[in-house]
């Protein structure tokens, strides 16, 4: 191969990249979502939607917000579905993106919480609760923190983005 045609291969590739799961074992989240939805029951959601949704989807429902559900594929996608419009998806590979869902969905799954990873050094604290995990409500109750998901740390945008797959 030419040095033209390797520097233009090279260049594609690196351009083709996508955020992935740098820090969690893809294997071993496989397995562990592969093992927690069978054992789900239709008493297990919290409502129809979501039931319908994880079926659709094959993933596992982490919960819901204002706006959205969230699910977790298999593979480590982290799927996000308007919950007044369900026809919009919102599908992610980012590493810190999946490290926050790892992180709400072991309070639902507690077999998600060895697939949590540790700090990375790109890493910052919480901008929103400084480090701690947890923030309080507007009622005044003690909760986890919704910017981290209790992680205690954040990967920057730009930094985030910027992670992909060594190979």
């Amino acid at each position: 191969m030419s040095c033209h045609l390797r520097v233009l291969a090279l260049a594609i590739e690196g351009a083709v990249r996508v955020p992935v799961m740098k820090y969690v074992n893809p294997k071993k989240l496989n397995l562990v979502v592969n093992e927690l939805l069978p054992e789900l029951s239709p008493s297990d959601f919290v409502d129809a939607e979501e039931y319908r949704l994880s079926q659709k989807f094959t993933a596992l429902p982490i919960g819901s917000g204002s706006f959205s559900y969230f699910l977790l594929h298999p593979d480590g996608e982290v799927i996000s579905i308007d919950c007044l419009d369900s026809e919009e998806v919102e599908r992610s590979r980012e590493s810190y993106r999946l490290s926050t869902i790892l992180a709400w969905g072991a309070e639902r799954y507690p077999a998600l919480a060895p697939l949590i990873p540790e700090r990375p050094p790109e890493a910052e604290d919480c901008p929103l609760c400084g480090g701690s995990g947890t923030d309080v409500s507007v009622a005044g109750d003690e909760m986890t923190c919704v910017w981290c998901s209790g992680l205690r740390w954040a990967v920057a945008e730009g930094k985030a983005k910027a992670t992909t797959e060594e190979s």
